[in-house]
C-alpha cells in the first residue's frame, strides 16, 4: 500500500500488471468504482495519452484482457472460464449437454460450449 492505495514496485497499481500494460508506458488507468483500494481489472478504464511531443513514435496497440475474442464473438474473463470449465465436465462424462444448457443463461456462451465439445 502507497498513500492507502495498491501499489507495486516501480509498476505503479497492481491493475497495471492485471490489464497487461506494464510495456505500455503512454496508457493510464483511471478507476469507476468509489473504492480506493479496489484492483478489479472491470472497474478500471484504460485512457490512452495524446502525445504533446514530436519526439514521440506510435503509441503500441494493446489488446484488452478483459475481452477475450473467440470464434468473432467477444466473451469476458468469467464467461471464458466457465466455457472451458463446461466443456471439460462434457468431455470427461460428468454432465451432458442438457444438465449444461440448464445451468447456462447466456446462448453465446453454450453455443461455443457446443462448439468446443463437438470438435
Amino acid at each position: 500500500m502507497y498513500k492507502n492505495k495498491p501499489h507495486i514496485g516501480h509498476f505503479g497499481n497492481p491493475v497495471r500488471v492485471l490489464l497487461e500494460l506494464v510495456g505500455h508506458p503512454h496508457r493510464q488507468v483511471r478507476p469507476t468504482c468509489s473504492e480506493p483500494r479496489c484492483i478489479e481489472p472491470h472497474h478500471w478504464q484504460v485512457i490512452a495519452e495524446n502525445p504533446l511531443w514530436h519526439d514521440h513514435g506510435p503509441i503500441k496497440k494493446w489488446n484488452d484482457p478483459r475481452k477475450r475474442v473467440m470464434g468473432g464473438v467477444t466473451f469476458t474473463d468469467r464467461e471464458v472460464e466457465e466455457i472451458e470449465d463446461n466443456v471439460a465436465d462434457v468431455q470427461s462424462g460428468e454432465f451432458t449437454l442438457e444438465d449444461v444448457r440448464e445451468s447456462i443463461k447466456s446462448d453465446h456462451v453454450f453455443e461455443e460450449i457446443k462448439r468446443r465439445v463437438q470438435m
